[in-house]
């Protein structure tokens, strides 16, 4: 990293271009990674600086490697990389796009049925039809009615298209600050195909990671039999627990007295065998505890590939006719 800039002439380098390149993913294999190289930028700069003097002094080739060698473990310090959705956010800054991926890609990659629906659809559902909807928040625009009252005009996309968003008062004040979060959302919406593009009514919108957890139905794990060694099974058993009763009903999610999360999913397992064949179990009287610890593990011993979450319906309660609906939103 250090020599590549070195080699650019003085003055075509700064700062503010050496932030734009690393967080586009041009700097890609030359830092550990993104925020890493935001954060040694400087001491790379001053190296580079340095180099430059040396090589102007006419310093021996020797004493200038040993140098940058003495200094390189200065340049990236060891910090926790970002995480998939920062490192898209800080390449739509020097974008203004989302060019290797898309920040519901890290959310929808291994669940099923998140929603009902997707923007590519629109088109087919009849007038009024209400869908759910995981989206991302591409442009807003705020605007004030005749009565004074806030909405906004939203512009939202995910994996397969975009369309607009109108949010009427009543539910602007409750979701404001959520469409200015910069994150997945998942949206619940009626469709009004009276225009030429089908637009969006927004009726309730919540942050998808804090929706999420609350419809996590299931986890389905399907790997072979190889895998689950004695200290493997012992691990995944430390995130196990028994539900608060033996009455919950197969196959649904349940709570755990004392646990602070208070999510407990049945699991199903899909194990190939020695053979080639494919032995199904299903967990009944344990369940997995689902926090941030069973899921560090999780990703830690499992790919994610053999991981699929499934989701239950989220219950929203929809306006009974989009008309009188409107006009209540003022």
């Amino acid at each position: 990293f250090e020599d590549l800039i070195t080699r650019i002439p003085k003055g075509c380098f700064n700062k503010r271009l050496g932030e734009a390149l690393i967080k586009a993913g041009a700097m890609s294999g030359l830092v550990p990674h993104i925020y890493a190289g935001l954060q040694g930028l400087d001491a790379a700069l001053g190296v580079a600086n340095q180099r430059r003097k040396q090589k102007n002094d006419r310093q021996s080739a020797l004493f200038s490697v040993e140098s940058v060698r003495a200094n390189e473990p200065d340049l990236f310090p060891q910090t926790t990389a970002w995480s998939i959705g920062e490192c898209l956010q800080a390449e739509r800054e020097v974008f203004g796009f989302f060019l290797t991926g898309h920040p519901l890609e890290e959310y929808l990659a291994n669940v099923k049925n998140l929603g009902d629906s997707n923007l590519s659809l629109l088109h087919e559902l009849e007038n009024d039809a209400t869908v759910i909807l995981p989206v991302f928040v591409s442009s807003y625009r705020e605007y004030r009615t005749k009565r004074g009252a806030n909405m906004a005009f939203v512009q939202v996309d995910d994996l397969y298209g975009s369309a607009e968003l109108i949010v009427f008062a009543k539910t602007f004040d409750a979701c404001q600050e959520i469409l200015l979060a910069d994150k997945p959302l998942l949206l619940a919406a009626r469709v009004d195909t009276s225009k030429d593009k089908p637009v969006l009514i927004a009726e309730k919108v919540e942050l998808l990671e804090n929706i999420m957890p609350q419809l996590i139905h299931r986890l389905n794990i399907n790997t072979s039999s190889l895998l689950w060694n004695q200290d493997r099974v012992s691990g995944l058993l430390e995130y196990c627990s028994s539900p608060i009763s033996g009455e919950e009903e197969k196959g649904k999610q349940t709570e755990v007295k004392g646990d602070e999360n208070k999510v407990c999913l049945p699991l199903s397992f899909a194990l190939t065998l020695p053979d080639g064949s494919i032995a199904e179990l299903e967990t009944m009287q344990t369940h997995l505890l689902w926090n941030t610890e069973s899921q560090k593990w999780l990703a830690e011993h499992l790919d994610k590939k053999s991981m699929t979450i499934e989701c239950k319906p989220w219950q929203v309660t929809f306006a009974g006719k989009r008309k009188t609906y409107q006009s209540e939103q003022g």
